[in-house]
C-alpha cells in the first residue's frame, strides 16, 4: 500500500510600506502588503493589527481575504485615521497570514509621525502654460533651524530654494514659484521640505 503525505507550505508575508512614506498628523496611515503561498489552492486571509510606540493599538484591527501574490491594502476599517496620531509617535503594521492550516506573522518597518513642515500647496494662478504655485514652510521644532525645499513640477523638472529658509519655532514662510511648462497636461506637483533627516511633503494634481 502506498501512502502519500501531502505537506502544507506556510504563507509568506512581504511588505510594501506604510503609506504615506512621511506621514504627519494630517495623514491617514495605510498598510500595504503581499501574501504568497506555494499552495495555489489555499484560501488566504490576513489579520492586520497595529502597534503605537510598542503598545497594541486595537481599534483598527482588520481581517481581509487576499489573492495569492497580489498587493493588498488596509481599507477604511484598518487604516489609522489622523485623529488617532500625534507627532513623534512610532507606528508598526503587523500582518498575520493564514492559509487555513498555518499562520505567519510579520512586522513592517517603523513609521514615525513627523511634525508638519509644508502646508497649503496650491496652484495660485495659471495663464496658458505659465503656472504660479504657493505653499507654506513651517518650523514645528523648538530650535531655530533651516528648511531647504524642493518643488517637483511633475514633468521631471524641479525648483529648489537658492538659500535655505531659517525659521524660529512656529514661524512660517510663504513660497511662490512661477514655472512655464512646455506641454499642457495633468501633472502631480509635490512640495518637499527637509530638516536634517526628516522629510515632509504635500502633493496636488493640476491641469495646465
Amino acid at each position: 500500500m502506498n501512502i502519500t503525505i501531502i505537506t502544507n507550505n506556510p504563507p509568506h508575508v512581504e511588505f510594501g510600506r506604510i503609506n504615506p512614506e512621511f506621514p504627519s498628523t494630517l495623514d491617514t496611515l495605510d498598510c500595504g502588503f503581499t501574501i504568497t503561498d506555494l499552495d495555489q489552492n489555499d484560501i488566504l486571509t490576513a489579520n492586520i493589527t497595529w502597534s503605537k510606540d510598542n503598545l497594541p493599538h486595537d481599534s483598527d484591527n482588520e481581517t481581509l481575504t487576499v489573492i495569492n501574490g497580489s498587493l493588498a491594502n488596509t481599507t477604511m476599517i484598518g487604516d489609522i485615521e489622523p485623529e488617532d496620531t500625534n507627532t513623534d509617535e512610532e507606528w508598526v503594521c503587523i500582518v498575520t497570514a493564514d492559509d487555513g492550516e498555518m499562520t505567519t506573522m510579520k512586522l513592517s518597518n517603523t513609521t514615525t509621525i513627523i511634525r508638519q513642515m509644508v502646508a497649503n500647496l496650491s496652484l495660485l494662478s495659471k495663464n496658458g502654460l505659465t503656472a504660479i504655485y504657493e505653499f507654506t514652510v513651517i518650523n514645528p521644532y523648538p530650535a531655530t533651524s533651516e528648511f531647504p525645499w524642493i518643488l517637483n513640477l511633475g514633468n521631471g523638472n524641479q525648483v529648489s530654494n537658492a538659500t535655505n529658509i531659517s525659521l524660529v519655532q512656529n514661524e512660517d514662510d510663504f513660497v511662490y514659484v512661477e514655472y512655464i511648462y512646455s506641454v499642457a497636461g495633468q501633472y502631480n506637483v509635490t512640495a518637499r521640505v527637509t530638516n536634517f533627516d526628516i522629510t515632509d511633503e504635500e502633493t496636488i494634481e493640476v491641469t495646465i
